[in-house]
């Protein structure tokens, strides 16, 4: 097949609404730099559906739509569906992203590693398995692997992070066991990223350099690729000083006027923490 038939795109996935104005910022950051496919996979029960496709079209983007499956937990349900939903990809190549990001370069060179590899993992940091947070954390799943494996998994060495990913068809394998493991662990805290680090090291894949999930923890961007803020940290100037990298993506996102300014509002507020730090008072209404 030639480079230039390959299907491939940026994916994104939706749950309910508390997401929704990071995802639409992400997708806006990165149409300024590449427009190729992107595509957000919806969960089929959410109310929002239409609104939600009607606007994401307006920044020319495909909206597909999967089955939540039942599940035995009350918490951190998104964790465990996201193998499953990222399974789902309509993309032959896919770079999947985290909605809490903003891109800050072009994604070729990813997709290029997604061609050489099948597989693309990123890591958090430096951040090892031997270090006492990561170390902790897989002694958490420790029930659902044999001291054999556990002896491997520590021995990888890298500590991974699942908020970019990228994977072709090829990679069937490693979607079947991230899958089951993660059902298996359901309900636990950063079960997919979790899960994914414990059974990496029996795939081929590339370990791409940082810059492509960059933690909003660093102190400097200017390498930065994709910065990624880790849930509320999009919006938290004393804790990141890369929020300010957010909030100015945020202020242009609005003054674009791309999408129905109701529905922007209705996001907008759907927000827990851009709603309590008055972001939009602050840096909009001046």
């Amino acid at each position: 097949m030639e480079k230039s038939e390959i299907n491939k795109g940026v994916l994104f996935f939706n749950t309910g609404s508390s997401c929704l104005l990071r995802l639409f910022v992400s997708v806006f950051s990165l149409r300024r730099y590449y427009d190729g496919n992107i595509g957000v996979l919806l969960n089929s029960d959410d109310e929002l559906n239409k609104e939600i496709e009607k606007n994401l079209t307006l920044l020319n983007v495909q909206t597909y739509y999967f089955n939540k499956p039942e599940l035995n937990c009350k918490r951190n349900g998104g964790y465990t569906i996201k193998p499953y939903v990222l399974s789902q990809s309509p993309f032959d190549h896919t770079m999947f992203v985290d909605s809490d990001t903003i891109f800050c370069s072009k994604v070729s060179d990813f997709f290029d590693f997604i061609e050489k590899y099948d597989l693309v993992i990123t890591p958090y940091k430096d951040w090892i398995t031997t270090g006492r947070k990561i170390n902790g954390r897989i002694m958490r799943f420790a029930d659902l692997f044999s001291p054999e494996e556990l002896k491997k998994i520590i021995e990888y060495k890298f500590a991974i992070n699942t908020g970019v990913v990228g994977y072709s068809k090829n990679t069937k394998e490693f979607f079947e066991e991230w899958v089951r493991k993660t059902f298996e662990g359901q309900g636990r805290f950063i079960v997919d990223e979790l899960i994914a680090q414990c059974i990496c090291y029996k795939y081929k894949h590339y370990l791409a350099d940082q810059t492509w999930n960059y933690s909003c923890r660093n102190i400097k961007f200017d390498t930065a690729k994709v910065i990624h803020f880790h849930g509320r940290k999009h919006a938290r100037l004393h804790r990141c000083q890369s929020a300010m990298i957010w909030i100015n993506t945020f202020i242009d996102f609005v003054n674009s006027g791309v999408i129905d300014k109701e529905f922007e509002q209705k996001i907008i507020n759907s927000d827990r923490q851009v709603r309590k730090c008055k972001i939009y008072e602050t840096y909009i209404n001046v």
